[in-house]
């Protein structure tokens, strides 16, 4: 299929889509303050919320091992690195959502971070927003970050591919849909052919535009590792 996208103005703040995990994120930001800040901060969605294994809790069996894993990974580049790094991610939030955390939900508080890294926009089109409506709220969300402190550097990191969500056998099961595909042998669609695959490039771009632009290239980094995550095909 194909995704029919929208436009909307994502520089606009929207409040979070979980104000409870939202309040955890505020109060471990003043507790980072109150210690002197943080080296590293990372800033996003599910996928930088899950970096600190938060999605364990309330799993069971295999579901839960992926997040303890992430976990344990995270905690060695943190010694390697010597930084103190921290965490604020929230499950589904957007990219206007997450300028609502930095501007009025107590997330960017305390001493400037050195560096921010800042995985966003997923979510938008999973909302069916058009990918030129994204740029302007990625946009509004540098510029926020970037006014926390003079040598704030932002790594701004491009959105990850994803499939459709195809598995039968556990479409109806309690794992979310990320690690229904995840673990789902009957998973055979390629990234190619997702109708995520085009939006997500064309966000890419842009983010990379914005990333080389006058107004950020001095402080912004641009770092697209997806094709980390993209299976050749043995034809492939």
């Amino acid at each position: 299929g194909k995704l029919v996208l929208k436009q909307r103005d994502t520089a606009v703040p929207e409040i979070t889509n979980n104000p409870a995990e939202q309040k955890l994120n505020a109060e471990e930001a003043e507790r980072t303050a109150r210690n002197g800040g943080a080296d590293v901060v990372f800033l996003g969605d599910s996928l930088t919320y899950h970096l600190a294994g938060r999605g364990s809790r309330g799993m069971k069996g295999r579901g839960r091992q992926p997040y303890l894993d992430f976990d344990v990974q995270f905690k060695k580049l943190e010694q390697s690195l010597k930084a103190s790094m921290r965490v604020r991610g929230i499950s589904g939030d957007t990219t206007s959502q997450l300028l609502w955390r930095l501007e009025q939900g107590g997330e960017m508080v305390g001493p400037p971070p050195k560096v921010v890294v800042l995985l966003i926009g997923t979510n938008d089109l999973l909302r069916g927003i058009r990918p030129e409506s994204i740029t302007p709220g990625v946009k509004a969300n540098l510029q926020k970050l970037l006014s926390w402190g003079p040598r704030v550097r932002v790594l701004l990191m491009a959105l990850f591919p994803r499939t459709d969500d195809l598995c039968k056998a556990h479409r109806e099961t309690v794992f979310p849909k990320i690690l229904r595909m995840a673990y789902c042998p009957e998973k055979t669609l390629e990234v190619q052919q997702s109708q995520y695959t085009e939006p997500i490039n064309k966000v890419n771009k842009g983010m990379e535009a914005l990333a080389r632009s006058a107004a950020f290239k001095s402080r912004v980094t641009f770092l697209d590792c997806g094709a980390r995550f993209v299976q050749r095909s043995a034809d492939g």
